[in-house]
């Protein structure tokens, strides 16, 4: 328990250690977003 905070799971920055060293958490997908149309209607 290298964790400062009395939690029943994991701190955040627990890192899971394997053979190939520690394993960083999976990132979120990134979602590209249309501009609004009122702005790309001002930029034409």
């Amino acid at each position: 328990m290298l964790c400062a905070l009395d939690l029943d799971e994991p701190c955040s920055t627990f890192r899971p250690n394997s053979a190939d060293g520690l394993v960083p958490p999976r990132q979120p997908a990134l979602l590209l977003r249309q501009p609004p149309r009122q702005a790309a209607a001002n930029t034409a």
